[in-house]
């Protein structure tokens, strides 16, 4: 009983030390509304669009992207002001596939289901699993970026939850460059922040100003880019 109790207690403490040492600053997050072009080889394909707002209890994260003809979807997350993940909910159509997140957290878990394209078709997976003390819903990565203390020299782990297979995954952010690029929206000093950890790196530009707006997103070894339009 003893070991157990004291089991308990270790486990405490490592969740608590884990959410205190989340490098992300909520407190810093603000109503915006960002507009990206989506470029494939040069050419607009599509749009992405994300906005946050406040809501009574913290904030929501909406997030629609239409790549013509792969994919049309729109995501929303809602997220306590302490960055406490509340709800993730996607609809969409992937390559001709219906998907679908419905996804809500409570008490260290996420239970709902997921709707995703697979090569046979869609599939429906039931969730119901525990998210890791200051885990994030892996939809959020692009639009929390601004809450990152970044530095020429930053580089962070953060525990991802994948609400699209109900899996936890442990995600790096680090700066390799400081850079000048030119978008739509303007030229910008920026650092190139990358992505590691998912299925394959992603180049990230965000200001080196605060409130270190992202500029641009690149997914290595494809031809897709997402620059700022305004």
């Amino acid at each position: 009983m003893k070991r157990t109790l004291w089991s308990a207690l270790l486990l405490s403490s490592i969740a608590l030390s884990v959410g205190a040492q989340s490098p992300i600053n909520f407190g810093t997050l603000v109503a915006r509304r960002d507009s990206f072009v989506v470029l494939v080889q040069g050419n607009v394909l599509g749009f992405h669009r994300t906005v946050v707002e406040r809501t009574e209890t913290g904030f929501r994260v909406v997030d629609d992207v239409e790549i013509s003809p792969v994919m049309s979807q729109r995501t929303e997350v809602e997220l306590l002001a302490d960055g406490t993940l509340r709800s993730t909910r996607q609809a969409g159509r992937v390559r001709g596939h219906d998907t679908r997140i419905d996804v809500t957290y409570a008490d260290g878990r996420a239970k709902g289901s997921a709707t995703i394209p697979t090569v046979a078709g869609a599939h429906t997976i039931t969730i119901d699993t525990t998210v890791a003390a200051g885990a994030i819903d892996d939809n959020l990565i692009t639009a929390l970026l601004s809450a990152f203390a970044w530095t020429p020299t930053a580089e962070f782990t953060i525990p991802v939850f994948l609400s699209g297979k109900g899996e936890m995954q442990a995600v790096t952010l680090a700066v390799k460059a400081t850079e000048s690029i030119t978008v739509p929206a303007g030229m910008f000093e920026v650092y190139r922040v990358q992505l590691a950890g998912g299925p394959a790196p992603v180049a990230m530009y965000v200001t080196t100003a605060a409130p270190h707006r992202l500029i641009k997103v690149a997914p290595q070894g494809t031809p897709l880019e997402f620059v700022l339009a305004k």
